[in-house]
């Protein structure tokens, strides 16, 4: 568990120093002349909250950093508002890096590596007693999903996969579905 959040600390910080301020221009055309402009720098963060796992009571809020054109790693947190007989998973930690393969920057369709740190509440029976106990699994999973930009930074997400999830107790899978919604910044 603490190699998986040190990996993904990692990961991040690598990112982040070894992205470049980019400058995007725009073509202002005049009648007397035509000028190149500096007008803005490229927004290289995003922030979306999940709005399809929101309505089932698990809201989830993405974090992503672009490293290229292409490229984004980000992580995804989630907890639980509701009682443990209704959904056993209590929250979950996804760090994610995705290859983009749209025209714009970090748009268009995407593939997702996620791993998971997945704090599920288990059943343990023990003669008359019946407790639960908050176990923590790690997974490895994919997802794909397209990602839509507007000219204000608005953002529109929708992904799907899944993953394994190891660790004490059964094996089993964890499901990344999403309809997200964000503004790039």
């Amino acid at each position: 568990m603490k190699y998986l959040l040190a990996f993904s600390i990692c990961v991040t910080f690598a990112c982040s120093s070894l992205a470049q301020s980019k400058y995007s221009t725009k073509q202002k055309s005049t009648k007397k002349e035509n000028e190149v402009t500096e007008s803005y720098v490229l927004k290289q963060n995003e922030i979306r909250l999940n709005s399809a796992s929101s309505i089932y009571g698990v809201p989830e809020i993405n974090y992503e950093r672009f490293c290229a054109d292409n490229l984004g790693v980000g992580l995804a947190a989630s907890i639980t508002l509701l009682d443990s007989k209704d959904l056993e998973q209590r929250y979950s930690i996804l760090p994610y890096a995705r290859i983009y393969f749209g025209e714009k920057t970090a748009s268009g369709f995407f593939f997702e590596a996620n791993a998971a740190l997945l704090g599920q509440e288990h059943s343990v029976v023990s003669g008359q007693d019946n407790s639960s106990v908050l176990r923590t699994r790690v997974g490895f999973g994919a997802a794909i999903g397209v990602k839509l930009v507007a000219r204000n930074g608005i953002i529109g997400e929708v992904y799907s996969g899944g993953g394994r999830r190891f660790g004490d107790g059964p094996d089993g899978a964890y499901l990344r579905i999403g309809v997200c919604i964000g503004r790039r910044f």
